[in-house]
């Protein structure tokens, strides 16, 4: 019986997989392919962001059957691979028109994300995102405000303003309140989550482009 085990996933400087990709959407253990007496197979290892095969989602730790030409998509497109066996080498595993977003996260110019200001609308992926008034105000501070750190004490007064101002000139708005509303804010932008960053205790920072992925309409 002939086996062999080729796995796919993000390396790491303790996890070196046989195929590597760099996005910090592709889980360290995303996918493995296994050839089993010269029949191949993949399987999703339960990756974050899943493994499709031919536009089929995979069902983690089950072994699906690969055939010369399938499609292999990883975490929503960020990674495209195509499966072939070349005739010459007897079976041997192959990847061709292999694509791979460069960078850690999506490229702005790839990211199907349009912030409509005057209509206050959140699409991605040509899908409305319903958001309450705070997220709104946060959004909207942080998309004025795009690839700069936005402070907490800006959000504060800006998301709450309403709250009374302290002797420090801050307003009363608590430290896990702005963690709350950030946290659901960044769940709304779904896989494009990465988008959203913070720096502990200073702020956050939207990194997005107008010309690119948002429109003010």
């Amino acid at each position: 019986m002939l086996q062999s085990e080729v796995s796919l996933g993000r390396a790491t400087n303790l996890f070196k997989p046989d195929i590597s990709f760099d996005s910090l959407l592709i889980s360290r253990k995303h996918c493995s392919i296994t050839q089993l007496d010269g029949t191949w197979s993949i399987s999703d290892l339960g990756s974050k962001h899943g493994t499709w095969l031919n536009d089929q989602p995979l069902e983690p730790g089950l072994p699906y059957p690969l055939h010369h030409g399938d499609k292999i998509t990883l975490a929503t497109s960020i990674v495209l691979l195509r499966f072939a066996i070349a005739p010459e080498l007897e079976k041997t595993l192959d990847f061709e028109n292999t694509r791979s977003l460069k960078n850690t996260q999506p490229s702005p110019a790839d990211v199907p994300v349009i912030i409509d200001t005057t209509n206050k609308i959140l699409s991605i992926n040509k899908q409305e995102i319903p958001l309450s008034v705070k997220e709104w105000c946060l959004l909207e501070l942080l998309y004025h405000n795009r690839s700069k750190l936005v402070s907490y004490t800006a959000i504060s007064a800006t998301v709450w303003p309403e709250r009374p101002v302290l002797n420090n000139n801050e307003p009363d708005v608590g430290l896990d309140e702005i963690n709350a509303i950030v946290y659901r804010l960044r769940r709304k932008f779904g896989i494009y989550r990465s988008l959203l960053k913070t720096r502990r205790g200073q702020g956050c920072i939207l990194e997005i482009k107008e010309a690119t992925t948002c429109a003010e309409r």
